[in-house]
């Protein structure tokens, strides 16, 4: 192999920490999800099962071939899931039986890299491997080397449950730290970038990625502050940075870039964002397409009932004509409107009331995740990048802070009453058969720490310690630029991540688990299902696919 990097590998911290723990899962990936097989990796799993007659009858029921007209390199079989939805290669301790017993070496490309998705930034020296240009798997023995100016980026797709626990609950999990390729055992590399792209959208994308990844993490602002000063950024540069131009000028971009690594720019920017309020339309449109798109037949049903629980908890209680074991005399479109903005905005404030510096931990980590994982260039311009990164979020925010067990642990906190922990346990999945609990934490399909088996399906295609204590205020050193100061009217952002006194551990537990399950039960839908294109086709409607929708969405 020739040339080596001249940058050493990233990812973000979280994926140093991710294993697979298999049987322990609450929501196991070897469950309803679409495996397609290529067809090397088809053929050596058939070729490994001949020597045994119980192998061959297991291979031939659990893969079949695909038709001729759908046939190619990359997806040639798929596997056959039994009639309860699960793989029939999930063995009954919930372990893969091939990893287990031929090892990771011969599961597909998807099971084997979930939910990791790593890309390139630069040229590769591909040497003579010959696979289908778009996904290029390697394995330890065939890693290719970059050519000068480039390296490879591991993130994850944070619906694995495990993956958003790793995300959402350790303050520095999304630090960029280097990573070592060679420990991955099997490189399935997405397409990239060339950084000598000339075209601008594609050439900064390093250096804008970098400065909204500070901007988000910069904890001398509010929350709210720091995503409006990313809205703004995205919409001055525009009519600079968008997929249709194909020349810019680079004096003029960096501009931009410096004014927004200036205090008194931003400081100009956070009194302008001041002015703004969210309408109480909005937040009732938003609540209404989430509960109403999250209700449908084809979503994953641990997302339908997630939104299901949550509709239910919105019936008015003192309504005399209807009896709380019956909510379908109430549809979503039939909900008194005000009833719904007033109760959500009451559970917000208590939510945030009790403990407003972890929720700012979630979001923060997952914005900082969403500009690392997905690339502004898979958008039209940044500002629609960014719009989609709030809606995500809205959805989040309503899930999370309309949950009913957080208002209950919160009732009986007032009370003076403990709070069980075992309360969200009546938030159950009724989508799977869970497989039984062992004593094994081995990975159901890769031996590496930053490797996990799993498969796709239609809402999420293959191409793609828990800390209890309230942490202290997050210092960020960003990836370019000088290094952050902290602002001296900072105190609301302070007292909103640290509170004078730690709030009780139970509490913040419940919080933790209701915030991983909302995350890893969204993040499978929104992006392939219709919950994402629904609310930008609502914010078109409305007029504001700009940066007054940008608003409101930070805002709700």
């Amino acid at each position: 192999m020739e040339g080596t990097p001249s940058s050493p590998d990233i990812a973000l911290r979280y994926m140093t920490r991710f294993h697979c723990i298999g049987p322990a899962c609450e929501n196991n990936c070897c469950w309803g999800w679409r495996i397609i097989i290529d067809k090397a990796n088809y053929e050596k799993m058939e070729a490994v099962t001949r020597h045994s007659e119980t192998e061959r009858v297991r291979f031939k029921k659990a893969f079949r071939l695909l038709k001729k007209g759908e046939r190619n390199l990359s997806s040639w079989a798929e596997i056959k899931l039994r009639p309860d939805g699960l793989c029939p290669m999930l063995e009954e301790d919930g372990l893969c039986h091939i990893h287990k017993t031929y090892g990771e070496e011969y599961l597909s490309n998807t099971c084997s890299s979930y939910p990791k998705h790593i890309r390139r930034i630069g040229d590769f020296h591909l040497g003579e491997v010959k696979t289908p240009k778009q996904i290029r798997p390697w394995t330890k023995s065939t890693i290719p080397e970059l050519k000068t100016g480039g390296h490879l980026e591991l993130s994850a797709v944070a619906s694995c449950p495990e993956l958003a626990r790793q995300l959402l609950l350790h303050q520095d999990a999304v630090d960029v730290v280097p990573f070592d390729r060679k420990q991955i055992s099997r490189l399935i590399i997405h397409p990239g970038i060339d950084p000598r792209d000339r075209r601008p959208y594609w050439r900064y994308l390093r250096e804008v990625r970098d400065l909204m990844m500070q901007l988000v993490r910069n904890s001398s602002y509010p929350l709210e502050k720091r995503l409006f000063f990313m809205c703004y950024f995205a919409n001055r540069t525009m009519g600079l940075l968008n997929k249709n131009l194909m020349e810019s000028d680079a004096d003029a971009v960096n501009k931009e870039i410096r004014l927004f690594l200036d205090p008194l720019l931003i400081d100009e920017v956070a009194r302008r964002f001041e002015g703004f309020e969210t309408p109480a339309s909005l937040v009732v449109l938003l609540a209404k397409t989430v509960l109403r798109i999250g209700s449908a037949r084809n979503t994953r049903t641990s997302l339908r009932d997630l939104t299901n629980t949550i509709f239910t908890s919105y019936i008015p209680a003192d309504d005399s004509q209807i009896n709380r074991q019956t909510p379908k005399r109430y549809t979503i479109d039939t909900l008194p409107t005000e009833h719904i903005h007033s109760q959500y905005l009451a559970r917000k404030a208590r939510v945030l009331e009790t403990a407003g510096w972890r929720v700012d931990q979630y979001l923060t980590n997952f914005a900082a995740h969403y500009w690392f994982h997905y690339w502004q260039t898979d958008s039209p311009n940044l500002l629609i990048h960014m719009l989609r990164l709030l809606s995500e979020m809205a959805v989040q925010k309503f899930l999370l802070f309309s949950h009913p067990c957080l208002q209950e642990a919160l009732d009986a906190l007032a009370a003076g009453q403990e709070v069980p922990s075992d309360i969200t346990s009546q938030q159950t999945d009724t989508d799977q058969k869970q497989p039984p609990d062992g004593e094994s934490s081995a990975k159901l399909g890769s031996a590496d720490s930053t490797d996990a088996t799993s498969p796709s399906d239609q809402e999420t295609p293959p191409q793609q310690q828990t800390e209890t204590a309230a942490p202290p205020t997050q210092t960020t050193e960003p990836l370019t630029g000088p290094e952050q100061t902290e602002h001296p009217d900072s105190t609301s952002a302070k007292d909103e991540q640290r509170p004078e006194k730690s709030e009780p551990i139970d509490f913040i537990e419940i919080l933790d688990k209701v915030a991983v399950e909302v995350v890893y039960k969204t993040s499978a839908f929104m992006e392939h299902g219709d919950l994402l294109r629904t609310i930008e086709k609502m914010l078109a409607k409305n007029e504001l696919m700009g940066l007054a929708g940008a608003v409101y969405l930070v805002k709700f």
